[in-house]
Order: structure tokens, then sequence, then C-alpha cells
């Protein structure tokens, strides 16, 4: 499985949909052992419930034994998750 590809907008509203798809590459991980791979590329928005959605996965995947990658992070995000000292629970690739 590749990078899975995440809507444009990764808010309170998109919340319950962007859950599906992150349990998802988590069983995915579980069953093939392999990092998993999120694509910020679409990403255009991302709130408070947005980067929570994010720590639970990685959460998750921390007591699975995985790794989570952001790829094409956006800046703002990426600034974001390193105001918020969280840069380090993911791997950010900008």
């Amino acid at each position: 499985m590749g990078a899975v590809r995440l809507p444009d907008d990764l808010t309170i509203y998109q919340v319950t949909e962007i859950k599906a798809i992150l349990l998802k590459a988590l069983r995915e991980y579980e069953r093939r052992n392999t990092a998993i791979e999120l694509d910020f590329s679409n990403v255009k928005e991302c709130d408070g419930a947005g980067v929570q959605l994010l720590l639970a996965l990685s959460n998750s995947a921390a007591k699975a034994g995985a790794t989570v990658a952001l790829h094409s992070v956006p800046k703002p995000l990426a600034k974001l998750l390193d105001d918020l000292q969280l840069s380090s629970r993911f791997l950010v690739n900008s």
C-alpha cells in the first residue's frame, strides 16, 4: 500500500471520514508491517480536530510498533506541529 492521500480539509467537518481512512491504513500496517504513510499534498486546511486525529493515529501506531510518515506537509502545518512540539511524533517530509 502506498501513501494515503488525504482530502483537501483535515478539519472537524471531515474527522469521521478521515478517521475511517486512517484506521484502514493502521490495519494495513498490521497486516504488512510497513510504515503508515500519509500524503498531505491536497491538504489546504487543518484545524485542532485534524491535529487530534493525527495524534490518535500516532498513539495507535506506536502501540502497534509502527511509524507514521507525513509527506508533502504544507509549511503552515509543519510549523504548527513544530510549535506544538509534536513533530517528533511523526516522520515529517515537507
